[in-house]
């Protein structure tokens, strides 16, 4: 049975459904992040798990337990906050132990256990600093071990990493994914990062519009994508709209408004005159010379309209022949790659089972 089952449920505001009948389960040490941009109701599913906001409609289980009427503090939930939190009169030592000071542990176990969960996030040496001698990394550190000392069922983070610097959001996002698989306790993570999502999760969930798009590993969810939203929200894609023209054998010939023609893997469930839309990851796209490139399957003709250098990648802006129609290709930066300018005629190309294709 899962750690966490969300059956069915909603928040209602009025006539606004923030949460709108949302089933999910996280299994047992299970790290599952939800994702999706500001307002798709994120944070409030979140706080419906910590039983800060009492769903409108529908249940949450905790470890096979009803908790829906349950209070916060009553069901074994640790919850990491955007904001530290911690009491700056108090030392490092003291922040960690107050909550099992709040529990009425004893003494010896207290100190038992805050020494444990300083070890655990590398932060014994500082346990007698104050926050404000602290860095933002070592504070986010100081609110986990905060947590992780009560030894909850359930650990949520409500984008804990959103205040910190780029590279140190990089490590501690790493430092999280390790203490969390270390510890083995079952997390729920929010945050508004795809790539943060990708990288720390076993699972995903994306949401837009108050519900779940799709929900499956990252993998699953950047490979196979459900939706043109998730295709859109989780990595980037080249989008085109048209019809299905033909069909040839298992495979289908695609032909967008701008009339390029384009071959897609088999495609089982299509029929000939079927309004579609593909899209394609720019890091799926061959970028070379004028006629360059072997073969004719999906290979186009175009001219750079702009190029971004990015420091390990070039992104480019290529306007395909004919039809005009725009497409953005991510060229890794090698030794050995040719950096294209504005305005130069360029040849791109993608294989068809790289086409990902979603009816109208």
């Amino acid at each position: 049975m899962a750690d966490v089952q969300l059956k069915s449920v909603s928040k209602v505001y009025g006539r606004n459904a923030v949460v709108n009948d949302i089933s999910l389960d996280v299994e047992h040490g299970e790290l599952l992040t939800l994702v999706g941009p500001s307002g798709c109701g994120k944070t409030t599913t979140l706080r419906i798990v910590a039983g800060f906001v009492k769903p409108t409609h529908g249940a949450v289980y905790i470890q096979g337990k009803d908790v829906t009427e349950i209070p916060p503090h009553r069901r074994d939930t640790g919850m990491v906050f955007q904001q530290y939190a911690l009491f700056p009169h108090m030392t490092v030592q003291k922040n960690v132990e107050f909550g099992l000071a709040m529990r009425k542990v004893g003494a010896r176990e207290r100190n038992t256990r805050v020494g444990e969960a300083l070890e655990l996030v590398g932060l014994a040496h500082l346990k007698d600093r104050y926050p404000r001698q602290l860095s933002g990394g070592q504070q986010q550190r100081v609110a986990l071990a905060r947590v992780l000392v009560i030894r909850p069922k359930v650990l949520l983070f409500d984008e804990p990493l959103s205040n910190l610097d780029a590279k140190l959001r990089l490590e501690m996002r790493l430092e999280i994914r390790r203490l969390q698989q270390e510890v083995g306790i079952t997390s729920i993570f929010v945050t508004h990062d795809q790539e943060e999502a990708i990288t720390i999760s076993d699972k995903i969930a994306v949401m837009n519009f108050g519900r779940i798009e799709q929900t499956g590993t990252p993998m699953e969810i950047f490979s196979r994508p459900a939706t043109p939203f998730v295709a859109d929200f989780v990595g980037t894609s080249n989008f085109l709209e048209g019809k299905l023209a033909a069909m040839e054998g298992d495979c289908a010939i695609f032909e967008s408004a701008g009339g390029l023609r384009v071959r897609l893997g088999p495609s089982p469930g299509l029929a000939a005159g079927d309004n579609l839309v593909i899209a394609v990851r720019p890091e799926k796209i061959i970028l070379a010379e004028p006629a360059a490139l072997p073969g004719t399957e999906n290979v186009f003709e175009g001219e750079v309209a702009e190029t971004t250098w990015m420091g390990p990648l070039t992104q480019y802006l290529i306007l395909l022949k004919p039809g005009n129609e725009k497409l953005v290709v991510k060229q890794q930066n090698l030794d050995t790659s040719r950096i294209f300018r504005k305005g130069e005629k360029v040849s791109v190309r993608w294989l068809p089972e790289n086409c990902l294709r979603f009816k109208k």
